[in-house]
């Protein structure tokens, strides 16, 4: 990275913002905040490899170490991942797996605006408005949107069906089942599957 050091300037911008919010997980290198500064650290690294040959060899010694180090600490580093992670799979045998997934997507028309659980939204970006619960119902002060109240209600008016998996926790918002199913109905949804451990709710227009 050094060797392309100029490179990493790509990302001083979401350095910054990071280090200037006012909202915790940012601050944090384990959070998804800091992929774009990673990111710049390996353009830099792929910019500035061919360098390798160039330099002296005390240099090259040192960067070659640093590259043993790195490899040798990698194990380490995914098993530390792997403690610290709330993510298990003691919940796969009840969800049903990919046909549970698949028979719950296949109930939601296609153009309708719909708000899912985070495993499921990769298959619905193609829609034009999605949202990722809680979002839009919660999560003004847990995800540190910056939506007003209004524009949380307008968003959340618009939202026809909800895909919900109740086995997901996303980290940010821990209760996020135990406020999210009572919530859903109150807000005029019914609930009109389950495919494994994901519920289908739908609202009409006029709920």
């Amino acid at each position: 990275c050094l060797l392309g050091a100029r490179w990493l300037l790509l990302g001083l911008p979401a350095l910054a913002q990071n280090f200037l919010s006012a909202y915790d997980p940012q601050h944090a290198l384990s959070d998804h905040y800091y992929v774009p500064v990673a990111l710049a650290f390996s353009i830099a690294a792929a910019a500035g490899v061919h360098r390798l040959t160039s330099i002296s060899r005390p240099l090259r010694l040192l960067a070659t170490a640093g590259i043993v180090l790195a490899v040798a600490a990698f194990p380490f580093g995914v098993r530390y991942a792997d403690i610290q992670s709330e993510w298990t799979t003691e919940n796969l045998p009840v969800s049903g797996g990919a046909a549970a997934r698949e028979a719950a997507l296949a109930r939601v028309p296609g153009e309708a605006v719909v708000a899912a659980s985070p495993r499921l939204t990769p298959h619905l970006s193609h829609r034009r408005e999605i949202y990722s619960l809680p979002l839009p119902f919660l999560g003004r002060e847990e995800f540190g949107s910056d939506w007003s109240q209004e524009e949380m209600e307008r968003r959340a008016a618009r939202v026809r069906w909800v895909l919900f998996d109740v086995t997901e926790r996303p980290h940010e918002v821990r209760t996020t089942p135990e406020l999210l199913i009572p919530l859903i109905p109150r807000l005029g949804f019914r609930e009109v599957a389950r495919h494994g451990t994901i519920r289908v709710y739908v609202r009409s227009a006029a709920g």
